[in-house]
């Protein structure tokens, strides 16, 4: 049973297929303290999601083109997002960010001045009232995502802050987990689920969201354990600093992400798993394993003394591998063995009961013969049959013989 709140985020198609099969693995009886939604632009993968219902989504695109909604937008948008390419202005936000990390970001930012964000906040509320015998609990959430589409690269850390921005200032909870666990383009590119002329543009991707991820790590505590470089990052609309100013400066304590989960194609020895199905698994079930499993239990203790490691380390080794490997017990043949092996036990037991009581006569046999006292040899030809016989009729015959 799942003792902590737990908050499952998928972004983009893939993350949000992630999200939506490990949700399906939960019993009913832990979804009270479990939340799960899911973000993307393309409505066409959005209605896929088998387990998510509609106030599990936010579609973070409209009907408009790139152009009309920088047309009403204000200024600020204009410090990041390539306004004057006039092929992306042409760009509908609904058909997807077709791996093009500044138009998602864009709907996204939409997405919030629409208000559609109020559904995930209630979610939030809804977990952070869970109780556990009126202890105050954590908050745990988990980001799942490609780094190598327009969606999932261009919101991670825009989420990923915000979520972290909304429970510590709007609920007032300051024990937040955040991790996330990020697919990496080469299982694209290596299992050949992506054309060839998309590689250059995947990479390119994955590339500036994990440069951006240490950049923004690496600001938050320099050396003398002071702010490092300032890193602005709009990732809320009329975004302000603690004092009510205009200011789009990451705060010292934002850090986007505890630990963040990165899946590869290759492993350390050049192994592959093959497939993107068989990545897509490994997502799932490892995410799976460290939120909603018994194994999960121990994790929060184990996650304090590596935080410790962390601050040691002034916070830069948050960068984990993940993997996962099954015991499968062939269910049908352990059944079959040990149902023949009691049937051969039970049928071995009865079958000598004969075989001792003719034992039992030829002894008896042997003995008078020693004293003087002579009959006919018992022939188990004979005796077999009628000691049969014997047991399986009379006042009570054993159900086994008769």
């Amino acid at each position: 049973m799942a003792t902590v709140p737990t908050l499952l985020v998928g972004l983009g198609g893939i993350g949000s297929r992630i999200a939506d099969s490990v949700f399906g693995m939960v019993p009913e009886a832990m979804r009270d303290r479990v939340g799960i939604h899911a973000f993307d632009t393309n409505v066409n993968d959005i209605s896929k999601l088998a387990h998510l219902g509609s106030n599990n989504v936010t579609q973070t695109s409209s009907a408009w083109s790139v152009r009309q909604y920088l047309q009403q937008a204000d200024d600020s948008v204009k410090e990041w997002f390539p306004f004057e390419n006039t092929e992306i202005q042409r760009k509908l936000l609904n058909e997807g960010a077709g791996q093009v990390r500044s138009v998602s970001r864009l709907g996204y930012r939409a997405a919030i001045e629409d208000g559609k964000l109020e559904k995930l906040e209630r979610e939030i509320a809804r977990l952070l009232k869970v109780s556990n015998d009126g202890l105050e609990l954590s908050l745990r959430i988990m980001i799942v995502s490609s780094l190598a589409g327009g969606t999932g690269a261009g919101l991670f850390l825009q989420t990923a802050l915000f979520l972290r921005d909304l429970v510590q200032n709007r609920f007032q909870k300051e024990n937040v987990l955040l991790r996330g666990a990020f697919i990496l383009p080469d299982i694209l590119v290596g299992s050949r689920t992506l054309d060839e002329r998309e590689w250059p543009n995947v990479r390119a991707n994955a590339y500036a969201c994990l440069k951006e991820l240490n950049a923004v790590m690496g600001s938050v505590l320099s050396k003398d354990g002071e702010r490092g470089v300032t890193i602005e990052l709009e990732y809320k609309p009329n975004q302000v600093d603690a004092h009510g100013r205009k200011d789009h400066a990451i705060p010292k304590e934002a850090v986007p992400y505890e630990f963040a989960f990165l899946y590869d194609f290759e492993n350390a020895k050049g192994d592959n798993i093959g497939s993107f199905t068989n990545y897509f698994n490994q997502v799932v079930n490892s995410t799976y394993l460290q939120l909603f499993s018994p194994i999960s239990g121990d994790m929060f203790s184990v996650e304090d003394n590596q935080i410790r490691e962390l601050v040691r380390h002034r916070g830069m080794n948050r960068f984990c591998s993940s993997g996962v490997a099954k015991l499968i017990y062939p269910y049908q043949d352990m059944l079959q063995y040990c149902a023949l092996h009691w049937v051969t036990d039970t049928l071995s037991d009865k079958w000598l009961n004969l075989s001792k009581l003719y034992d039992d006569e030829h002894m008896s046999y042997e003995r008078d013969k020693k004293v003087g006292l002579y009959r006919d040899k018992p022939e188990i030809k004979d005796r077999y049959p009628a000691l049969l016989k014997g047991l399986g009729t009379g006042e009570k015959p054993d159900r086994f013989f008769k």
